[in-house]
């Protein structure tokens, strides 16, 4: 059978990830490698979480970290995003966490109370097989846009309206 040939028909999705950053681009490609070799889930969950849009890898709150490391204290905490500061946190648990970036502030407070701050490519390092590990993700409506998502007139709805004009008699939010 002579195969037909679909014309004008173009595939436009990413089939390959783009990044201007040379650390995250050689992280993905070391746990994309790993991933097709080995059948563990953490590993396949942190390429693809490594693999998501900026957008898609919310920030942590170190408030966050400690809450989870209560509950299993000696895991080790993986986060495929930024780990930022608490300000109203004065005392955290001693914890181990594996992250993509830190700011200076979280990291120097997790070393302070006696934690490790580990990257993403040296937690083979910490436990070859990846045995107690324990992966956070940061929460996914925190960010601003999320609030105008959906529809503002429906009682009882928490929405905000999307209006540019921002005047006296013009569409404000209902405050119920």
């Amino acid at each position: 059978m002579a195969k037909i040939e679909m014309k004008g028909i173009i595939n436009k999705s990413r089939t390959k990830f783009v990044s201007r950053n040379v650390y995250h681009q050689s992280l993905i490609n070391l746990y994309t490698r790993i991933s097709k070799h080995t059948t563990n889930a953490t590993v396949q969950r942190i390429a693809a979480r490594l693999r998501m849009s900026n957008n898609a890898r919310h920030p942590v709150n170190l408030r966050k970290i400690a809450e989870e490391n209560e509950k299993n204290p000696e895991s080790i905490h993986v986060i495929v995003a930024k780990v930022l500061d608490d300000e109203t946190l004065f005392v955290i648990p001693k914890m181990r966490i594996s992250c993509l970036q830190i700011s200076n502030s979280a990291k120097a407070k997790i070393e302070k109370f006696g934690g490790e701050v580990y990257t993403l490519d040296q937690i083979f390092e910490i436990s070859e097989k990846l045995e107690n590990v324990n992966l956070i993700k940061g929460d996914m409506t925190a960010r601003k846009c999320y609030k105008y998502f959906g529809a503002c007139g429906i009682p009882g709805s928490k929405t905000y309206p999307k209006s540019a004009n921002k005047g006296k008699n013009r569409e404000k939010r209902l405050n119920k």
